[in-house]
């Protein structure tokens, strides 16, 4: 997937444009992805993108996340 790609992809997912992908956000994107995960795998997955531990995730955490899929 070609960057330009990628950042339409991210921006789909962060509903309210503000540059990151909070975990409401990210437990929606679960859901629209038919993952079927519980609160607690949907918030250790959320931690484990989340590198810098800022309770966001951003393009450069997502873009890792989804090309590794």
């Amino acid at each position: 997937m070609d960057n330009s790609a990628l950042r339409k992809r991210y921006a789909r997912y962060d509903r309210d444009n503000d540059g990151h992908i909070d975990f409401g956000e990210f437990s929606e994107l679960l859901d629209e992805l038919g993952l079927g995960y519980d609160d607690a795998q949907a918030r250790s997955a959320f931690d484990s993108l989340d590198t810098d531990h800022n309770q966001q995730i951003d393009f450069d955490e997502f873009a890792r996340w989804w090309v590794g899929q």
